[in-house]
């Protein structure tokens, strides 16, 4: 079966590669594909720009949903609010209860889309703002410059966040007016590095790898997706034409090889 790659358009050309070397991976484009299958996508994918947030997706909840998740959570809060009245929450317990929670959660369609993509997230070992980048390349196919957030300052109400399922242990780096510049580039040059480290290890299970990101890396993916459904000697006419001159077929396979070990 044909394959379509996710269409990255994204300028920053080290962005581009952490998105490449994940959305090209033959694992995850497998993983994608079952996605988009479960939630009706395999046929027609939606078409940019959203206009809502990826995880309100398919915004659509049957009334037998809704009715099944009321029940649920219901009969979940009752069993949870005994159990603290008789100081009975073990530890064992309270595992239980979050598995129930989960379940619960994913009653709701969207709630069971969001955990969905969580869930693909972190089999891949990408850190949480990956969900946006993943979500999209399941639904539209494509990824954004906007799609990609390495860094924002926002208000954070615990007390309004989504569900203790949904949250995820997050790096960052607050900031309280009237905070000068030269303080915020103090804390990133010398305590930054060793919470990213810590961070990495504990939470993201593997290094977050800072690509030294080549300029030629976005010709590499188009003849590396490009040899998936060609001959060779198709991608030799296509690497000149690209190139506007002569190029030696080795130099084409390595550079094709070198894109293919990336993807890991």
């Amino acid at each position: 079966m044909k394959i379509t790659p996710v269409a990255i358009k994204i300028t920053d050309l080290r962005k581009f590669a952490e998105v490449a070397f994940l959305v090209d991976r033959d694992d995850f484009l497998q993983d994608l594909i079952k996605l988009r299958k479960k939630w009706g996508l395999d046929k027609q994918l939606l078409l940019l720009p959203p206009t809502k947030p990826w995880f309100t997706f398919p915004w659509q909840v049957k009334d037998s949903q809704l009715e099944s998740y009321i029940k649920a959570t219901v009969k979940l809060e009752t069993a949870d609010a005994n159990s603290n009245k008789m100081g009975k929450m073990s530890i064992k317990d309270k595992n239980k209860y979050l598995r129930n929670l989960k379940k619960t959660e994913r009653l709701l369609p969207s709630n069971d889309f969001r955990s969905g993509i969580m869930d693909l997230r972190k089999k891949y070992r990408r850190p949480p703002n990956f969900d946006r980048i993943i979500a999209h390349s399941v639904i539209y196919g494509e990824v954004t410059n906007q799609d990609f957030i390495s860094c924002e300052a926002k208000i954070i109400y615990p007390e309004q966040e989504f569900p203790q399922y949904f949250q995820d242990t997050k790096l960052v780096i607050e900031l309280y007016p009237p905070v000068k510049t030269e303080e915020i580039e103090k804390i990133i040059k010398n305590v930054l590095p060793a919470q990213v480290k810590k961070y990495e290890k504990h939470f993201i299970r593997g290094n977050i790898e800072d690509y030294d990101t080549r300029p030629t890396i976005v010709r590499n993916r188009g003849w590396y997706w490009f040899k998936k459904n060609h001959s060779w000697s198709q991608v030799y006419k296509k690497a000149e034409i690209d190139i506007g001159g002569n190029i030696a077929s080795s130099s084409v396979r390595d550079a094709i090889d070198e894109y293919k070990k990336r993807l890991i």
